[in-house]
C-alpha cells in the first residue's frame, strides 16, 4: 500500500519554517556595516566577496538531505552546550573532578573590528583558577573523522578551514580575557556517536589573523576577486560545494 503521507516533505517544510526563524533572529542584531564570518576562514576570497561585500543571496538550491544533516549538526551542538551549561558553578563537579568551573559562555557574541570579522563562539569555558578554554563542535561522517584520528599519525590531515576558524575565535577570545590556555575542536562521529576532542596549536592564531588582513587587502581594491589557485578557490574541492557556483560561472563567463 503506498503510505498517504509524505513525511520527507513534512519534514522538509518544518525545517525550511526553522530556518526562517533563525535567519529572522539573527537579522534583528546584524549590524548595518558588513562583517566576515569566522566560518569563511581559509576559504576562497571570491566565494568570500560574494557574501560580505555584494552581500548577495546564494544561487544554489541547499538539497534536502543536507539540510537535514544540518538540523542533526544543530542538535548536536544544542546538547552539548546544554551538557556543559549544567555544570556550570556545579560543587558537584567540583567533587568529582576537582575542578571549579566559574562561567560557561555559549553562543557568545565576537567582534575584531580591525579584520572586520564577527560570529559566534560554540563553547568557551572559564575555570576558576582564570584559565581560559574555547571549543568549536563540529559533527562529522566517519570518513572525516578516520582522517583527524587515523591510528597512523601519517594518515591523519587536519582541516586547515576548521582550525583557522576556531584560530579566528580564539583572536578575540584572547584579546577579550586576556589569555587564552586551550583551543580546541570536540568532533562527533554522526555514524557512530564517538566524541574526541583534538587540540589545535595557537601558530593558527597567526595564520588566521593573516589570512584575513589578506582578504581585507584584496577586497578593499572594490572588485571582484580574479580566480587564483590557492587563493580563489583555495582548493579545487570547494567549487563542487560552494553556494555561489552559478554566479561565479557566469561572473567568470563575463570574464571577470
Amino acid at each position: 500500500m503506498k503510505h498517504p503521507i509524505d513525511i520527507q516533505s513534512t519534514y522538509h517544510d518544518h525545517l525550511i519554517e526553522l530556518n526562517k526563524e533563525r535567519r529572522a533572529e539573527l537579522d534583528l542584531i546584524k549590524p548595518k556595516e558588513p562583517y566576515y564570518r569566522p566560518s569563511s576562514s581559509g576559504m576562497c576570497s571570491r566565494k568570500i566577496y560574494y557574501e560580505t561585500v555584494m552581500r548577495i543571496e546564494p544561487t544554489e538550491v541547499v538539497d534536502k538531505r543536507v539540510q537535514r544533516l544540518f538540523r542533526l549538526g544543530d542538535l548536536i551542538h544544542q546538547d552539548i552546550q546544554a551538557a556543559f551549561k549544567k555544570i556550570e558553578k556545579s560543587d558537584s563537579y567540583f567533587s568529582i573532578y576537582n575542578i571549579y568551573i566559574n562561567n560557561i559562555y555559549i553562543e557568545k557574541e565576537i567582534i575584531l573590528k580591525k579584520i572586520r570579522v564577527r560570529g559566534f563562539c560554540d563553547l568557551i569555558i572559564e575555570l576558576g583558577d582564570g584559565r581560559v578554554f574555547l571549543y568549536d563542535i563540529k559533527s562529522i561522517g566517519s570518513f572525516q573523522y578516520r582522517k583527524q584520528f587515523a591510528r597512523n599519525k601519517a594518515l591523519r590531515e587536519p582541516s586547515i578551514h576548521q582550525e583557522l576558524q576556531l584560530a579566528t575565535y580564539g583572536l578575540a577570545v584572547e584579546k577579550e580575557f586576556g589569555r587564552l590556555d586551550g583551543i580546541f575542536i570536540l568532533y562527533y562521529n554522526k555514524d557512530t556517536s564517538m566524541l574526541r576532542y583534538k587540540e589545535v596549536d595557537r601558530d593558527r592564531l597567526l595564520t588566521a589573523l593573516g589570512f584575513w588582513e589578506r582578504i581585507n587587502t584584496e577586497h578593499s581594491k572594490n572588485s571582484l576577486p580574479t580566480l587564483q589557485e590557492s587563493i580563489s578557490p583555495v582548493a579545487s574541492w570547494e567549487c563542487g560545494y560552494c553556494s555561489f557556483k552559478t554566479k561565479c560561472e557566469k561572473d567568470r563567463q563575463n570574464g571577470l
